[in-house]
């Protein structure tokens, strides 16, 4: 089949026309490709058909037969009960369906139905199932599409049912698999005795024996996974090919300085993360690395070491953070870390008047300013750099690709620094930055004591009140954090700026409490901040915005209230606030949950602290689509195979792709050209690019 017959619309196929189609399109299925790759969620062992005179006590059964007759009694307006009688001339069999009255209007008499449960006997001793699966058939002939073989079961959406969607799939897989052209190299099919693609289909649509399927499912997950793990073997080599111009460094030495007049001695791992960034930077081609580590593990310290190595070499530096109150920080602590020395730096942040934004950027565009901290307003259209050398990006997941591609393109292949808090799963660093040198901090400073985690009730917030006066009195501050800013009756949620003025009067009257949200005016946010740096209000009631890298070491107590609204990835953020200093530090995470997930997480962030095995957790809780979101990451959406549950496949795959980007092994001039026509089509604009 060729590839224009690949991208034939979906809506000319036979049996689908505008109106299925514009169903379709709602799960991602536009054209036959995509259609064959939507692959089952589940499937029905139909192989075998009891007749119902054969069908016992106890016996899980499916059988098929015809509508005798539909009854439907309602006992009260909640409670009601669905009847069917089902004949195959071998005996009858009764239905049963309790409160879901709309089954009635589904059968009707004639109707052949096939039906799938466990046999029992009612109360006049009648063959009987209840809640049983079912689906309606057709004619005889779609027996051979719906019976008497292992039954496909689709992803749906409203208004397409399942035996429409396996039609139109059976349909497609008959007339299109066998003509399918295959993508990988003959060599690792038969290296690894994997199908060919259009027999992968095939088997993955409509399986012979479940043997047949798992073979053709691996296949699938290979290619899929082969694919993208080719996008980022180039990505990775064209990275290496770039050249860079290293200038003579300097001698005036900053970065060493820095290291020098730090009132702490480096852990084993930020000095081996320094020699990374130090070899990486003395490259002939860009620095391209991640740098991982858990909150409070000391990221920013070597951002300023390796923007300091930048200047040192005569190039300007910029580091790019989400929010306006971690850009401010940012810019308090470089410069107090860089006090009497001869680096110019500069805060460039949308909030400035405008003024002070047009002295900054003339400064950045004539390279009297060396070293730039800002938000998103570093990559507007109108902010040039003179001689940008290295790109810092802090809490790189909350940029979206173009964003930081925006950045990038302010200089000519500028070295990158991605830097995370958020810890990547080690399942999942294969896929989303296998282009990247990768360094993780997991070793804490010395002196940092774990922060005690409690999950306690909505009814015990009189006694977390206690223990958080207790803190106070002591002299320590305290964090509040609330979901939301404003009360909203239909969420039920508190709100930052009611419990602001409440606790003002009631639990929290006798100490100074503040309040931080994120769309105050900037001043306003940049003033509580300082303020409670000062030890002004003891307690700052806020909503996330202090999420990522406030920095308070005299905050011993973060309190979160409707705490199972908040992700594993936020709260782990949010308990990161406190334990900064040398004083004992408490999380304590106030809810009762409605649902199972809520309370798991609460579960798991007050039993682990570690950030790296939250993330496991986390990414086994959402999946790795929700886990990342594709947009931000830049992520492509994979079809069917799932990073964490087949990593063996992804390794696999990452390792034959390496092999053919290095050359190791010839593929033929047909299929070069499928596969680059495939890593067009999926990751053209999607891959998380760290350069242009």
């Amino acid at each position: 089949m060729s590839t224009a017959s690949l991208d034939q619309a979906i809506h000319d196929v036979k049996g689908v026309g505008p109106a299925r189609a514009r169903l379709l399109a709602r799960l991602g299925v536009r054209t036959v490709r995509d259609a064959l790759w939507h692959c089952p969620r589940a499937y029905k062992d139909r192989r075998t058909i009891t007749p119902i005179g054969g069908c016992g006590e106890g016996d899980e059964v499916t059988t098929v037969g015809t509508i005798t007759s539909v009854r439907r009694k309602r006992y009260t307006w909640r409670r009601s009960l669905v009847t069917v009688r089902l004949d195959d001339g071998t005996g009858e069999l009764v239905l049963a369906w309790y409160n879901q009255p709309y089954l009635r209007d589904q059968f009707k008499r004639g109707d052949r139905l096939v039906v799938a449960g466990t046999l029992k006997r009612n109360t006049k001793d009648e063959r009987q199932i209840i809640q049983p699966e079912w689906e309606l058939l057709g004619d005889d002939e779609e027996d051979t599409i719906h019976l008497r073989r292992i039954v496909p079961v689709y992803p749906l959406t409203e208004g397409l049912p399942q035996k429409i969607l396996r039609r139109i799939m059976f349909t497609l897989v008959r007339d299109k698999a066998d003509a399918l052209p295959d993508a990988l190299p003959p060599e690792l099919l038969e290296r690894h005795g994997l199908p060919a693609f259009g027999e992968a289909v095939r088997e993955t649509h409509f399986p012979k024996e479940f043997a047949s399927l798992d073979a053709a499912r691996r296949r699938l997950i290979f290619e899929e996974f082969f694919v993208l793990q080719l996008a980022i073997a180039l990505r990775r080599r064209m990275v290496r090919g770039l050249t860079k111009t290293r200038p003579r460094r300097r001698t005036d030495g900053h970065a060493a300085r820095f290291l020098q007049r730090i009132p702490f001695q480096l852990t084993a791992a930020q000095r081996k993360v320094a020699d990374e960034i130090a070899r990486d930077l003395e490259q002939p081609y860009p620095m391209n690395r991640l740098l991982q580590g858990d909150v409070g593990s000391g990221k920013t310290v070597l951002s300023i070491y390796a923007m300091l190595r930048a200047c040192d070499a005569g190039q300007q530096a910029a580091i790019m953070a989400p929010t306006e109150v971690l850009a401010r920080q940012h810019a308090a602590t470089i410069t107090n870390s860089l006090e009497g020395m001869p680096v110019r730096t500069a805060l460039l942040v949308s909030d400035l008047p405008a003024a002070a934004r047009r002295r900054i950027g003339e400064g950045m565009a004539s390279g009297t300013i060396d070293l730039v901290v800002g938000t998103h307003a570093l990559f507007q259209k109108r902010v040039a750099f003179n001689n940008l050398g290295l790109v810092v990006i802090d809490e790189q997941h909350k940029f979206g690709v173009m964003q930081r591609l925006r950045l990038l393109n302010k200089a000519e292949h500028p070295d990158v620094l991605a830097m995370s808090a958020t810890p990547i799963p080690r399942t999942l660093s294969l896929t989303v930055y296998g282009d990247m040198d990768v360094s993780v901090l997991d070793e804490m400073p010395p002196g940092r004591r774990p922060v005690e985690t409690r999950w306690l009730r909505n009814r015990d917030i009189r006694k977390v009140f206690t223990l958080v006066r207790r803190e106070l009195d002591a002299g320590r501050q305290a964090y509040v954090v609330y979901p939301i800013i404003e009360e909203n009756p239909e969420l039920e949620l508190k709100a930052a700026k009611e419990m602001h003025a409440k606790l003002s009067t009631d639990a929290l009257r006798d100490y100074r409490v503040g309040l931080l949200y994120g769309p105050m005016p900037a001043v306003e946010k940049d003033a509580v901040m300082q303020r409670f740096a000062r030890g002004e209000p003891d307690v700052l009631v806020s909503t996330t915005v202090i999420e990522v890298g406030v920095d308070m070491p005299n905050a011993t107590v973060m309190l979160v209230e409707n705490a199972s609204r908040f992700g594993l990835a936020q709260l782990h953020q949010l308990r990161g606030r406190v334990g900064r200093g040398a004083h004992q530090s408490y999380c304590f995470l106030v809810d009762t949950p409605r649902s199972d997930a809520g309370r798991e997480r609460l579960r798991i962030t007050q039993k682990i602290s570690d950030g790296f095995e939250l993330a496991e957790e986390d990414l086994r809780m959402r999946g790795c689509g929700e886990f990342f979101g594709t947009r931000q990451s830049g992520l492509p959406e994979l079809r069917i195979g799932d990073p964490q549950r087949d990593i063996a496949l992804m390794r696999l795959a990452r390792d034959e792709a390496r092999r053919v980007v290095d050359g190791e092994f010839e593929i033929s001039d047909e299929t070069r050209s499928r596969l680059r026509a495939e890593l067009r089509r999926r990751f053209t604009g999607k891959l998380p690019l760290v350069t242009t």
